[in-house]
């Protein structure tokens, strides 16, 4: 069976990683792969025994998250360290939860989320500043701010229940435990937020219009951002400025990435890929893609190039007019490599 990609980060067109994995909570497992066409053998893949949550590039090397907090620097070298505390099932995890994205921003390395996490590297990747958040908010997206900072966008978790109060031998518990939680949600009004956090780690909250559940943060140049998230949810203009919500027509889908791209903003959600041109939002034409459901994972524009990264097919890239796509070798994408099979899908 193929595992599904998690993660991706481009360096540029040609050069890219991915992290597919499975989803094992007993034995979890990711295969990094990167991508580099220059070389004679294009590919390289890093196999990791934890649950790769994100990918970025740093300088020159390829990071890589888990989401118990084990941060990969994968260069001529692999080097491991841990976020100290961070993680579920880690021998040293101490409640804080799990580990869900990171970003690069300038000299620095970030990284966040549950439960108020973000962290900013201090010396390489062996020591970790703490920045202290609201311990309910949980993140879903960073964001380089162009000055070593980020911003930083999620949610506060509601909890209307705590599971050990339900009887789930009692199906009229279970269904009440479920109203509640419904009517507490329903009555909880907004809770996402949007910060800012410096170079020199000072946080602070920037304001947005009312809204929930958000699921994406990307910059659109000229100092525009853009948050994506359910129900059609889109925010659009610059973070100290002011923000708007814009109606795309996509009410009932979860808009979950973006970029800017030569045709407009390239959208990704829970069922396909769109573009909004500034007035109208249409399906992106995939060109030679022959499925028309897909799983958006991210997008990128690089050097004039639209590159679509997807949760189970290969890479599609739009250059000068022209869809291609770029094939996975599908030994890469099994738990257990067979190098024969590799060599017969080359």
């Amino acid at each position: 069976m193929e595992l599904n990609f998690s993660a991706a980060a481009l360096q540029s067109t040609d050069h890219f990683a991915l992290a597919a994995v499975e989803l094992e909570y007993d034995a979890p497992f990711s295969a990094v792969l990167v991508h580099r066409p220059a070389l004679s053998q294009p590919w390289e893949r890093i196999d990791i025994e934890r649950t790769i949550v994100a990918l970025t590039f740093f300088g020159a090397d390829l990071m890589a998250l888990s989401d118990e907090g084990d941060i990969y620097r994968i260069g001529s070298s692999i080097e491991r360290s841990k976020i100290e505390g961070a993680g579920v099932s880690s021998s040293d995890a101490d409640g804080r939860g799990r580990c869900t994205v990171m970003c690069t921003s300038g000299e620095k390395l970030w990284v966040a989320g549950e439960n108020g996490q973000l962290y900013a590297n201090v010396d390489g990747i062996s020591e970790w500043a703490k920045i202290a958040l609201n311990s309910k908010f949980q993140a879903v997206a960073l964001l380089a701010d162009g000055d070593g900072g980020v911003f930083l966008v999620g949610d506060d978790v509601i909890e209307a229940i705590s599971p050990a109060e339900v009887d789930y031998t009692n199906p009229q518990a279970i269904l009440d435990a479920l109203r509640v939680d419904r009517d507490t949600r329903e009555q909880a009004g907004p809770t996402a937020h949007l910060y800012h956090v410096s170079a020199d780690l000072v946080v602070s909250e920037l304001s947005i219009p009312d809204c929930s559940n958000v699921r994406g943060l990307a910059s659109y140049g000229s100092g525009e951002v853009g948050i994506t998230g359910v129900d059609g949810l889109f925010l659009k203009g610059k973070p100290r400025a002011g923000l708007f919500r814009e109606n795309l027509g996509l009410k009932g889908q979860t808009l979950l990435c973006s970029a800017a791209a030569a045709q407009g903003i390239v959208i990704g959600t829970d069922s396909h890929w769109y573009v909004f041109d500034g007035a109208t939002v249409e399906p992106l034409r995939l060109g030679i893609a022959k499925h028309t459901a897909r799983l958006p994972l991210s997008v990128y524009e690089s050097a004039g190039s639209t590159v679509l990264f997807d949760c189970k097919m290969n890479p599609l890239v739009l250059a000068q007019g022209i869809w291609s796509d770029i094939e996975v070798p599908s030994a890469l994408r099994k738990r257990e490599f067979d190098m024969q099979d590799f060599l017969q899908d080359r």
